[in-house]
């Protein structure tokens, strides 16, 4: 079986185009006359397209452009600012096509119990990933019915600091790379997934490639998929305790007394720390 048959096939390529024109989280990304003229070369600029991703090896994307946001900060009361991340409008569309076909394969491993950008589950549907107001509303509808159950003791409420600029390529690759490598040809659509996390990355201080660009559609689904198990094992550890988030605002309510669940709070962060140094 051939997983690239469905990347190129020119109702997903329709589909992807559909799905970056609808994106509606950070609209001053896209360039309405790179719109036009996509639109205008349709259904030309889809046979480019077909011919470009049978062929990564061959195509270079142009390069990014950084937009800064203006960010406000609860804790210290001032802006400061968000980066995000310019794709050039031709070359989201490619990477969507991509990214459709993997959301597909990789939707029932995503994380039940995050409720942060969501993907639709109609796969023909002309937005990737449900309205952001639906999964938040959820995200704070269960905070409330928790908050009035008494058997919690104590909760923890803590994010993943810096969360897209974290992630790590090599890692992130490895978790993959099960997931596709039965296809015919595994080996083209993983050097896809391999140029798409090159887009936009920073070498830290262990030499490994890091970072997700904010703004694309792709880097929510790598982000999530990326944390999906982060509370498996310390919910082995004390099973008293219900955990979920928001994207990277995450919560733990425990039945425990403060000062253990201090204790999961380490555990916590100790799990992560070592997932990250490998």
């Amino acid at each position: 079986m051939k997983i690239m048959d469905r990347v190129i096939d020119p109702k997903n390529i329709h589909l992807a185009y559909l799905r970056v024109i609808n994106e509606s989280m950070n609209k001053e990304l896209l360039i309405e006359a790179e719109q036009e003229l996509f639109h205008d070369s349709i259904p030309k600029v889809y046979e480019d397209i077909q011919q470009i991703l049978q062929s990564p090896q061959k195509y270079n994307f142009n390069t990014v452009e950084q937009l800064h946001k203006p960010k406000y900060s609860s804790e210290t009361g001032e802006y400061g600012k968000r980066t995000l991340i310019r794709i050039n409008f031709f070359d989201s569309v490619i990477i969507q096509c991509v990214v459709n076909i993997i959301a597909e394969q990789l939707k029932s491993l995503m994380p039940t119990w995050n409720y942060g950008y969501k993907i639709v589950s109609r796969t023909d549907s002309p937005y990737f990933y449900q309205n952001w107001r639906t999964g938040y509303a959820k995200f704070v509808k269960n905070e409330l019915e928790i908050i009035e159950n008494r058997r919690y003791l104590s909760v923890i409420e803590t994010d993943i600091e810096k969360f897209y600029p974290t992630v790590n390529h090599q890692l992130l690759l490895s978790e993959l790379i099960p997931y596709f490598s039965s296809y015919e040809d595994s080996a083209i659509i993983l050097l896809w997934i391999e140029k798409i996390l090159d887009i936009y990355f920073e070498i830290d201080e262990n030499q490994f490639k890091v970072g997700l660009p904010q703004g694309p559609l792709h880097s929510p689904l790598f982000a999530l998929f990326y944390i999906r198990d982060c509370f498996n094992d310390v919910k082995q550890e004390y099973p008293r305790i219900t955990c979920f988030g928001y994207v990277d605002d995450l919560r733990i309510y425990s039945e425990y007394s403060t000062e253990i669940a201090n204790s999961i709070f380490l555990s916590l962060k100790n799990i992560w720390i070592k997932r990250e140094s490998l």
